[in-house]
């Protein structure tokens, strides 16, 4: 019995597999926002200097889209792959020989 600790179980992928899925997810939006923010400096830098007022909207819309976005999924995944490793940790405990 592993007593009252929260454990899951999949049998056909495994909880190893479960946490690199939810770390896969969280590393490519974590990256997302940073290497796109590095991106948009570009084309803002050139919608102010030539004062395009179209490409200046589509990149405070796509932004805001974008930080909304890879922030809410890094943050919830973030404490999931934690979470995932601590209750896929349990079922792998061995109970001690009586």
């Amino acid at each position: 019995m592993l007593g009252m600790y929260p454990t899951f179980y999949f049998p056909g992928i495994g909880a190893a597999w479960v946490m690199g899925i939810i770390g896969v997810i969280h590393v490519v939006a974590s990256h997302a926002s940073v290497g796109v923010s590095f991106l948009f400096a570009l084309p803002e830098m050139r919608a102010y200097r030539e004062n395009k007022r179209e490409m200046k909207a589509f990149i405070e819309r796509y932004g805001a889209f974008l930080l909304v976005f890879s922030y809410i999924i890094g943050s919830i995944r973030g404490p999931g792959i934690w979470y995932a490793i601590d209750v896929g940790q349990s079922t792998r405990r061995e109970q001690p020989d009586p």
